[in-house]
């Protein structure tokens, strides 16, 4: 069985859109609300679809990417978050 894709908020890029000046809305993993906060908390959502039967589940970095950095900054958070 294969998972939805779920969208996650690493620390790791949570860090370079805070340099690059992306706007801190919870939807990007900023702050403390619900979606904020489920975002950052990917190991739980991981354990649930793998106590759900999940074989694969597919993870994406949530909006906005690394679309908003600068070249260097983005093929760097690509291979370290790879």
């Amino acid at each position: 069985m294969i998972g939805p894709e779920e969208h996650i908020a690493l620390p790791v890029a949570l860090e370079a859109w805070a340099c690059a000046g992306v706007p801190h809305l919870g939807r990007s993993g900023f702050g403390d609300g619900p979606f904020a906060l489920r975002v950052r908390d990917f190991t739980d959502q991981c354990l649930a679809m793998d106590n759900r039967g999940a074989d694969v589940a597919v993870l994406a970095l949530n909006s906005p990417g690394v679309q908003n950095l600068p070249a260097a900054n983005a093929a760097a958070e690509t291979t370290h978050s790879g």
